[in-house]
């Protein structure tokens, strides 16, 4: 998608990014200069909260108007997918017991999980995930299991065979986003009250058993985490936010 340049940095900078602002220099990689091939004009009639990839092909588009769009990566809409009755707050590609599947979450008022059959476009199963909006939805990696999470403050781990829910955690505060580490031994959850929550996956024979909470750290305006959690601290209350709702509203 871009071109790469073999001249070095002329700066004693570690790094800047070039005057026509598509240039970024650094020292620790050859110049890299991004030139954009195509631009998808959507026909969303709200804003789009999340997108991802699905597979090598294709882009799914979540949006505020409560469908998700799927197209090609020259521009071409492949399909249009409705199931959700609120925003589309988070997207995720997963590897199911039976084939590759998007799965989308929606926002309070809803609380869903969907997921897709990529080969056919059609919904595979429907979950009702949360009380609030779903943030983030994570592939365990297993086949069989996702974890999902919410402003309800609560991270849940469906199994897709068995399309229920088999475990719930308390986070103590609304989850705004999760991601597991590349040897999936860790779920990390990040917090709306700033928080980060480490847990360890429990895995028999490659198969996801539980979470254990491993610690969890907050910052506050913007520094490293420093303090830690306290049971007698009291985090902001998300309420009924919606996902699409500014930051500064939430607390």
């Amino acid at each position: 998608m871009g071109e790469v340049k073999s001249s070095k940095p002329k700066t004693n900078k570690l790094s800047y990014v070039g005057p026509n602002e598509q240039t970024c220099v650094t020292r620790y990689c050859e110049d890299i200069k991004l030139n954009r091939i195509e631009r998808v004009e959507t026909d969303h009639t709200d804003s789009i909260l999340c997108i991802h990839f699905v597979g090598s092909n294709y882009i799914a588009t979540g949006s505020k108007d409560t469908t998700i769009n799927v197209y090609s990566l020259d521009g071409r809409k492949i399909r249009y997918l409705k199931g959700h009755q609120a925003a589309i707050c988070c997207l995720a590609f997963v590897k199911g017991p039976s084939g590759d599947l998007l799965a989308s979450g929606s926002d309070n008022g809803c609380g869903s999980v969907i997921l897709w059959d990529i080969k056919s476009w059609q919904m595979s199963s429907k979950i009702q995930a949360h009380e609030a909006a779903v943030t983030s939805i994570v592939d365990l990696s297993d086949g069989r299991h996702i974890a999902t999470g919410s402003y309800d403050k609560k991270i849940n781990i469906f199994s897709m065979t068995r399309n229920q829910r088999m475990l719930s955690l308390n986070n103590r505060t609304s989850v705004t986003g999760m991601v597991m580490t590349l040897d999936k031994s860790r779920l990390v959850a990040s917090g709306l009250d700033k928080s980060v929550s480490v847990w360890a996956i429990v895995r028999k024979n490659g198969v996801l058993i539980g979470l254990l909470r491993s610690w969890r750290m907050w910052s506050v305006r913007g520094s490293y985490p420093t303090k830690s959690w306290s049971a007698s601290s009291s985090p902001p209350s998300s309420g009924t936010r919606s996902c699409s709702a500014p930051a500064e509203t939430a607390l």
